[in-house]
């Protein structure tokens, strides 16, 4: 997974993630709160 943002900073992480972390981290990266029913986990 891929995420661009101005005020990223560049980097790489190497770890397992599962489709269920996709929802919770696009809802941290836009500021909102993710529901607690969801099972991932946010990976920013």
């Amino acid at each position: 997974m891929i995420f661009y943002r101005k005020d990223f900073e560049a980097g790489k992480e190497l770890f397992e993630v599962s489709i269920l972390d996709i929802a919770p981290t696009i809802a941290k990266i836009m500021g909102v709160t993710s529901a607690v029913e969801w099972e991932g986990k946010a990976l920013v």
